[in-house]
């Protein structure tokens, strides 16, 4: 896995083991990608310090304050907004 980037997707995010695993196998970059982010407690702090270049979400909750806490949190916009 030498110099290769990969792309994680899991519905619930374990970052310690599996970033962990990734990073000594030799990926140089790690994205996650989870469809309802749900980040509780210091989850948003733990995702800042961590080596993942980017965690991408669905715009199926709401992201905008995790989107101002963390410049690594990406929304993907699949919800359209309610008009009225």
């Amino acid at each position: 896995m030498h110099h290769k980037s990969k792309l994680i997707m899991f519905i619930l995010i374990s970052i310690e083991i599996f970033l962990c695993r990734l990073l000594s196998a030799g990926a140089s970059k790690v994205y996650a990608i989870c469809s309802h982010g749900i980040f509780s407690g210091p989850a948003i702090s733990r995702i800042n310090n961590s080596p993942f270049e980017a965690v991408v979400v669905t715009n199926t909750i709401p992201q905008e304050e995790n989107m101002k806490n963390s410049n690594k949190i990406q929304v993907l916009l699949i919800k359209k907004k309610k008009m009225f």
